[in-house]
């Protein structure tokens, strides 16, 4: 869901019981990202709104896993393309 204010986010995370507030953009592996529960603090959720404020938000139901990998695929200015395997 598209977070544009603190009422946009706190109903849906009323939806979704626990998920995951981040940037649209530039957000992972941990960069610009948080996981909220619907008990958290109100004034908690408004601060956390208030730091993230200027980005463009989304709201992910937050998913149990296992797991997660990354791979990582660089192509050069030769059009040259490798793929680095996960470990």
């Amino acid at each position: 869901m598209e977070i544009k204010n603190l009422q946009d986010l706190q109903e849906n995370l009323f939806k979704f019981k626990k998920a995951v507030l981040k940037t649209a953009l530039m957000g992972y592996d941990g960069k610009g990202q948080i996981v909220l529960d619907y008990k958290n603090d109100q004034k908690l959720l408004s601060k956390i709104f208030q730091k993230f404020a200027k980005e463009k938000l989304i709201l992910e139901k937050f998913c149990a896993f296992d797991s997660e990998i990354s791979v990582i695929v660089a192509r050069n200015l030769s059009g040259e393309i490798i793929c680095y395997d996960p470990l």
